[in-house]
């Protein structure tokens, strides 16, 4: 457990942009709602490739939000199962059911619809939280760089003191 905390500090203390820790955890968000083998995770692993966003953040973020859409099933559930039998867009779910990568989508099943939506509502706002997170206001940015925020915890000075020098890399003063 001290080691997950250990690397999540060095993760922070990396010289990692805020935005690609944030933009790692919100993909991951939405591999992690989602069932794993859609055709929409093909597409967000693919978008991890490309753009540069933190794989450390993402694989960590992928465990954390696969736990809670454990707990949020039932939710996911719901809200799909109300979207999809919406008699407005009955006939929208007809004629995209008819074209074969649709179906291999699977947007028909309500988890996966349930689950993709709720993880695209809250793909921007959580961008920005996270975002704020990891660059609370306030610091003072060196040059050409601004320091994290949690540089000067004291719990960061204790796990350095505990653990030894090397395991979490001293580039503040």
């Amino acid at each position: 457990m001290i080691q997950l905390v250990a690397n999540l500090l060095k993760l922070l203390n990396s010289e990692a942009e805020p935005a690609q820790i944030s933009l790692a955890l919100c993909l991951s968000m939405v591999l992690g709602f989602t069932p794993l083998f859609s055709l929409h995770n093909l597409i967000i692993l693919f978008a991890v490739c490309v753009v540069k966003v933190n794989l450390s953040a993402f694989l960590l973020g992928w465990a954390v939000f696969s736990g809670i859409a454990w707990l949020g099933d039932p939710l996911f559930h719901g809200l799909g199962n109300w979207i999809l039998t919406l008699p407005a867009l009955e006939g929208l779910w007809t004629a995209l059911y008819n074209i074969s990568l649709f179906r291999l989508a699977r947007f028909n099943n309500t988890v996966v619809m349930g689950s993709l939506i709720s993880a695209l509502v809250l793909f921007v706002p959580l961008l920005l939280v996270f975002n704020r997170l990891i660059t609370l206001p306030g610091q003072t940015p060196g040059p050409g760089k601004q320091e994290p925020p949690h540089a000067d915890f004291q719990g960061i000075q204790n796990l350095r003191r505990l653990q030894g020098p090397g395991l979490i890399p001293r580039r503040f003063p």
